[in-house]
């Protein structure tokens, strides 16, 4: 009770706390959201450039197994492509007895046999479509190039006229073929490149326009080989030289490039 005449307490207003805005509950809660966030995006980027890079190295392994396939594929047909060029005009000749050619003929379906079976039972990864367009091209011209030697053969039964006429067919089927492999030869160096395998980057050349008649084979001049080297063209990370060994076109020698 207070005493009569006595002042009144003054009035004190409470005392108003001002808290640094960092320490503010609704800007720590935005702070702890926002490095939530960056860490979980950061977590993701690391993880697509690990990932990426993991998927780079996985196709570029594509590509290199692609390659020594071809190359094993390739080692056997140079001789095949040696006697192509003058078995058969050697037996319309009769300076070649039929049993001989019929076996070289024998010979040549099932090297050319292999080659088909081996490129399209090749392992590539479905998801690298250049790879794959490359596959395709090999193949198609693979199966034209076993069509030729089919031919070739078949001349072995027949004779007169029908002779000539599948020995011409078999050798613008070959001719054809070659077309399709250079198609080829075009596509994986198109990948190698973007894979930046190829150092330096190689220059593509205009894809090979066959003539409907191939050209009748020439002898070959006695100071070079009737077949490339294959390996020759090592040393030329720009050539087209990891593919199976195929007729050019428009010319009388057949390519054998290998790597």
């Amino acid at each position: 009770m207070k005493a009569r005449g006595a002042l009144p307490a003054p009035v004190v207003a409470p005392r108003r706390v001002n808290l640094p805005w960092y320490k503010r509950p609704k800007v720590q809660l935005g702070i702890a959201f926002a490095v939530v966030f960056l860490g979980v995006f950061l977590f993701n980027v690391v993880k697509d450039i690990r990932e990426g890079s993991d998927e780079k190295k996985l196709q570029v392994r594509s590509i290199e197994q692609f390659e020594r396939r071809l190359q094993l594929l390739n080692a056997p047909l140079a001789a095949v492509y040696q006697a192509l060029q003058t078995s058969p005009d050697q037996f319309l000749a009769g300076s070649l007895s039929l049993d001989d050619y019929r076996t070289q003929a024998e010979g040549w379906v099932e090297e050319f046999r292999k080659l088909y079976t081996g490129i399209r039972e090749a392992e590539v990864r479905e998801d690298l479509e250049p790879l794959v367009e490359a596959k395709a091209l090999f193949s198609q011209g693979s199966v034209v190039l076993l069509d030729a030697a089919k031919a070739y053969l078949q001349a072995a039964s027949v004779e007169g006229a029908p002779r000539q006429e599948l020995i011409d067919l078999g050798r613008n089927l070959l001719s054809h073929g070659g077309a399709v492999v250079n198609m080829g030869e075009i596509q994986i160096q198109r990948v190698k490149n973007e894979f930046d395998l190829n150092d330096p980057p190689a220059e593509l050349p205009a894809p090979v326009i066959p003539e409907e008649a191939a050209p009748p084979p020439q002898p070959p001049a006695t100071d070079t080989p009737a077949i490339p080297d294959p390996g020759a063209a090592t040393t030329d990370p720009g050539a087209a030289t990891t593919v199976p060994p195929g007729p050019e076109p428009a010319t009388t020698v057949p390519a054998s490039p290998a790597n």
